[in-house]
């Protein structure tokens, strides 16, 4: 605890990622009165925040895997790179459909 390592780098790009293709802010999901009782809730109680599974499993994958609660449990920045989502050919139609969720 009050450690800031790459991993919490790792941990806030999977929540930015899952917020730019979702369209939605990280715990939007769950109802807390205002932004200060939401970072106490989580602070006092972590929570893993579920992944969208309408998502293309690439980005599931890629997403899960930096969220964990458990900074160990989480992939490196230079593991990710080898991640399908990252190697694998473009797919236009895949990420046509992604955009017009978010739209």
């Amino acid at each position: 605890k009050g450690v800031v390592t790459t991993k919490s780098d790792v941990y806030s790009y999977g929540l930015t990622v899952l917020h730019l293709v979702t369209g939605n802010c990280p715990w939007s999901h769950m109802e807390f009165p205002n932004q200060w009782s939401m970072l106490f809730q989580l602070g006092a109680q972590p929570t893993e925040h579920p992944v969208d599974t309408s998502l293309p499993e690439s980005l599931q994958t890629l997403i899960s895997s930096c969220i964990p609660i458990k900074p160990s449990h989480r992939t490196s920045f230079l593991e990710l790179l080898a991640y399908d989502f990252f190697t694998s050919d473009f797919d236009e139609e895949e990420t046509l459909s992604i955009v017009q969720k978010i739209l």
